[in-house]
């Protein structure tokens, strides 16, 4: 959406299922786009933040020692 603000709910899912392999929906990207305008995100998080996860998940091994090295952390933080 960054790359191109002008382009449609379609044509960004589109985009995103292709380059990243996803079944993301338009509609889920509309929610994503007019929420972002209001400053709030919609429950399920921000595409950005998915990417961000996803990243992270694949620097330390997995999802399973991502959620390992959280809940050190969240421990840690307590």
């Amino acid at each position: 959406m960054a790359e191109s603000p002008t382009s449609g709910p379609s044509e960004v899912a589109e985009a995103l299922n292709e380059k990243h392999g996803w079944s993301m929906s338009a509609q889920y990207v509309s929610t994503i786009k007019s929420t972002s305008k209001t400053g709030k995100l919609p429950r399920r998080g921000s595409v950005e933040g998915l990417l961000a996860a996803k990243k992270f998940a694949n620097q330390v091994g997995g999802v399973g020692n991502a959620q390992q090295l959280l809940n050190t952390l969240a421990d840690l933080q307590a």
